[in-house]
């Protein structure tokens, strides 16, 4: 009778473990999601603080570059009403455009220099509304030519209008803000042309933010070979511009080895043209990599990217955990 009874109970003590087999693998999976979930949910809020912080910084250095633009025109145009004086005679006089630029270069000298000097302006000159080169205060000797490959001059002849921002020529690559110049009758005479380079940009960039970040330049806006850009580790279409907190051997060289293993998603995202951020973690460290376009001034094309590195170790623990 007793073997009857262990025969019945047997069974039922089976179908108990497997029951309790059971729930332990479904309680397991859904801790498993659970701390996934919440492993994502960390990451990503690092990954998006990361690429804001990015977006924020270049923001607020770039409307300091238009404010100080803004200086240098307005205090231009205010101090030196004979400015739009020579340029409206400019314009209508050919034969005697050789004394009226002498005689803007005599009275604007003294200040392009105090421009230089406190506003770190690198380029300051005067278009006429053909497109003609009137005068640049850096390189008095040029003038009368036409510079074709500018679009951005072409479109405020055109159109009358103000635009800001990153803009290249054959030779180099600034942030630059053009004024559509008028007289008191509203005759349009010509443009201001301010500019400052990427060298100084970059350089405020690092130093307001305190954050590591790469000024990457498309190839094809650069005509002209510079000491100054050497070709990106993050990709092979864009030039990397070189300061003192940007070395070849470790934004580029060392860089490389690095992004090895994420060097194909880098350029498939890139190609979208699209901002994004991703990670890499490598034994006992993460970094955080965040891609931000820059755009040409019509906010069309693409001429430039901003990718800020930062360490990121605090997320170590999240991995650690996820893995127990």
């Amino acid at each position: 009778f007793g073997v009857k009874i262990y025969i019945c109970i047997t069974p039922i003590i089976c179908c108990v473990y497997i029951i309790f087999f059971c729930v332990y693998i479904v309680i397991n999976t859904i801790i498993f999601f659970l701390m996934e979930a919440e492993k994502e949910k960390k990451i990503n809020f690092e990954l998006e603080k990361s690429l804001s912080k990015l977006e924020i910084h270049f923001n607020l250095v770039k409307e300091h570059f238009k404010d100080s633009a803004d200086l240098v025109f307005f205090s231009t145009m205010k101090l030196y009403p004979q400015v739009k004086k020579i340029l409206k005679e400019a314009s209508q006089n050919d034969s005697n455009k050789t004394k009226l630029r002498n005689q803007l270069y005599s009275i604007l000298k003294t200040k392009f220099s105090i421009f230089k000097s406190q506003q770190k302006v690198v380029r300051l000159q005067f278009i006429l509304p053909d497109g003609t080169i009137f005068l640049k205060m850096r390189n008095p000797k040029v003038f009368g030519g036409k510079d074709f490959c500018r679009q951005d001059i072409a479109f405020v002849n055109q159109n009358h209008q103000y635009i800001s921002n990153f803009i290249a020529d054959a030779c180099s690559y600034n942030f630059r803000s053009l004024y559509p110049i008028f007289d008191k009758d509203n005759n349009y005479l010509g443009l201001l042309e301010v500019g400052f380079s990427t060298k100084d940009f970059q350089e405020y960039l690092t130093e307001v933010s305190k954050l590591h970040i790469h000024f990457l330049i498309k190839k094809n806006h650069l005509t002209q070979q510079h000491k100054n850009y050497c070709e990106s580790a993050e990709n092979p279409n864009f030039f990397l511009m070189l300061t003192n907190h940007h070395t070849k051997q470790k934004c580029v060289i060392e860089n490389k080895k690095k992004l090895e293993t994420i060097f194909t998603d880098i350029l498939f995202k890139m190609k979208k043209g699209k901002k994004f951020v991703l990670y890499k973690k490598d034994n006992q460290k993460i970094d955080i990599l965040s891609f931000l376009p820059i755009y040409d001034f019509s906010n069309k094309y693409i001429v430039g990217w901003l990718v800020l590195y930062e360490k990121k170790d605090t997320l170590l623990p999240t991995f650690h955990h996820a893995d127990v």
